[in-house]
């Protein structure tokens, strides 16, 4: 909802490189239907440094590209 994603940024303002909040924001945009955002997000993180995170981003593509 609105509200986790409102969280999400906020914890991103902290520390922008956490891969498991960017993860939890895409998912939260994909649930609220922000599909465009939510793509780009996951884009983003598909690559990333953390191979548990960037196979889940891989995967929120799969199922919603």
């Amino acid at each position: 909802n609105l509200e986790a994603l409102h969280f999400l940024d906020q914890s991103l303002l902290i520390d922008p490189n956490h891969y498991p909040s960017q993860l939890n924001r895409a998912k939260a945009l994909f649930g609220l239907g922000y599909k465009t955002q939510a793509i780009i997000q996951a884009k983003k993180l598909s690559s990333c440094k953390e191979a548990a995170v960037a196979a889940e981003a891989t995967a929120l593509l799969s199922k919603y590209s």
